[in-house]
């Protein structure tokens, strides 16, 4: 199961002192970031969040791949999704929420703030920034930035199955 909520990126009081410092710097750079941009987030400005490239210039979802992959972070069973395309993941809950992200961020042009929850075999709840990394004109790229924290004095994480009535009111 998978719930997601959207806020405003203005909502950085959501989140903890490096990612308000990441939410500040892609306004700075006015969303168009370069890979020397990117390092400095990863190592200096927010290290404790977890950075991903996702190449978005096709339409088509076998063409939609991870230029970058944040190593720290690896898929399922200790995949490396560097080079991936989103279908080969063979997670339909999973491809549909990104095609979501995607889909805002092209109509959009902005910034997507979230709060992610998965209850599973995988069990966890992380806040995720999404860039849309505009060059020339057009979206390339879009930055998924995204951090495993307590949020407001409560910890967001799912260790267990959650009861179906009442499986998100720690969130609300």
């Amino acid at each position: 199961m998978r719930k997601s909520i959207d806020y405003t990126p203005s909502s950085i009081h959501l989140m903890d002192r490096q990612g308000s410092a990441l939410v500040r710097f892609v306004a700075y750079k006015q969303s168009c970031l370069d890979c020397n941009d990117i390092f400095i987030l990863q190592n200096f400005i927010s290290p404790d969040w977890l950075l991903h490239l996702l190449n978005v210039e096709s339409e088509e979802t076998g063409e939609i791949y991870f230029e970058r992959y944040d190593e720290r972070c690896l898929y399922g069973d200790g995949v490396d999704l560097n080079g991936y395309t989103i279908a080969e993941m063979n997670d339909p809950v999973f491809t549909a929420g990104i095609l979501r992200v995607i889909a805002r961020a092209k109509s959009t042009r902005k910034p997507h703030f979230s709060l992610e929850a998965i209850s599973g075999s995988h069990s966890r709840s992380y806040l995720r920034y999404a860039v849309p990394l505009i060059e020339d004109g057009k979206i390339r790229q879009i930055l998924f930035t995204c951090r495993y924290q307590e949020i407001g004095g409560k910890d967001p994480s799912v260790n267990r199955f959650l009861p179906k009535d009442r499986a998100f009111d720690f969130m609300i």
